[in-house]
């Protein structure tokens, strides 16, 4: 009798661990972002810090100074260190410059897209809500 117990006692010791084991590989999967042939990947992979000081509400601070979208992601993605409201300022090569009508709500420590269908080559500036200092990293 007490060699059948240990027995199933090994055994269900056994099938919780490997329950366990598929549990945790399956919240790991879960949590890795999704991507189609390594594309999102490729893009985050590429992402750059941006450390915006205190008292500006442009990232690059100065008026001349320009981020350029690469050919790694077709969006502006954001990954803030803390929650921001963050929108996109365009300045096309013909000259001028616009920014998008609203804010975007990032979340920290995740992926955010501030910005769609960004042609390669863009130039543009990121506009946060406030003048706080701001870390984080950009995609594009």
């Amino acid at each position: 009798m007490r060699k059948t117990a240990r027995k199933l006692a090994a055994v269900t010791g056994g099938l919780v661990m490997a329950a366990g084991g598929i549990t945790a590989n399956t919240a790991v999967a879960a949590q890795a972002p999704p991507s189609a042939s390594g594309v999102q990947a490729d893009c985050y992979g590429g992402s750059v810090a941006y450390s915006k000081p205190d008292g500006n509400f442009y990232y690059p601070t100065s008026s001349t100074a320009r981020l350029t979208t690469s050919s790694n992601c077709t969006d502006i993605n954001v990954r803030p260190a803390t929650n921001r409201y963050i929108k996109v300022c365009f300045y096309p090569s013909s000259g001028g410059s616009y920014c998008q009508a609203d804010y975007t709500y990032a979340r920290s420590g995740q992926w955010n897209v501030i910005a769609t269908d960004v042609g390669d080559g863009t130039k543009y500036r990121l506009l946060f809500n406030i003048s706080g200092a701001a870390t984080g990293r950009v995609a594009d």
